[in-house]
């Protein structure tokens, strides 16, 4: 799944926030500079799993629900 190695790239780059928007490119904001993380826009199918995978819980899935925007911090295990 890209949104792992996403995630990857944000601890190796230090950035601190990682923006996701469907059929636009991953971002990163690295030393306050938002810059494209992949060359690949995201697609509807892709954006569906990546929020599956990273809204593990019923309170975070049903805020993106109603305002299909949502910044939370999300940790790794093991990380």
């Amino acid at each position: 799944m890209r949104i792992k190695k996403l995630l990857k790239q944000m601890v190796e780059t230090q950035a601190s926030d990682l923006f996701l928007r469907t059929l636009a490119f991953p971002r990163f904001r690295i030393n306050g500079k938002v810059q494209t993380a992949d060359p690949e826009p995201i697609s509807s199918d892709e954006m569906t799993a990546i929020t599956t995978f990273l809204l593990d819980n019923d309170e975070r899935k049903q805020f993106f629900a109603q305002n299909l925007d949502i910044d939370f911090i999300h940790v790794e295990p093991g990380a």
